[in-house]
């Protein structure tokens, strides 16, 4: 995996932000539908907080969705607005990646 830092200030970057593409990156080997892909720790809003393992099969299914909803593919520039903690970052940054999309993340 690839990560390519621009900064927004920087004259070339401004020129060609709009026409930014990422290279297609490899899928990676071997991990089954079942693994643990991430931990979701919740906030304990409800109860004590607690970590959920979510397999790669569910976030699989969500970017499918996402991708399929939006039309994202390796034309797109994405926006990462989302706080790195918050669970909604991880389907901002996927749904991005594997469809090879550039993914741009906003300043907090």
């Amino acid at each position: 995996l690839e990560v390519r830092v621009h900064d927004l200030n920087d004259d070339q970057t401004k020129r060609n932000i709009a026409h930014f593409q990422s290279d297609n990156c490899p899928p990676l080997q071997g991990q089954g539908v079942d693994d643990l892909v991430y931990v979701l720790h919740t906030s304990g809003s409800t109860g004590p907080p607690k970590g959920v393992m979510i397999p790669h099969l569910s976030l699989v299914n969500q970017i499918d969705w996402k991708t399929k909803l939006y039309g994202i593919d390796s034309s797109d520039l994405s926006l990462l607005k989302t706080t790195l903690p918050f669970v909604a970052s991880v389907w901002e940054i996927f749904c991005s990646m594997s469809n090879g999309a550039a993914l741009l993340v906003a300043p907090p």
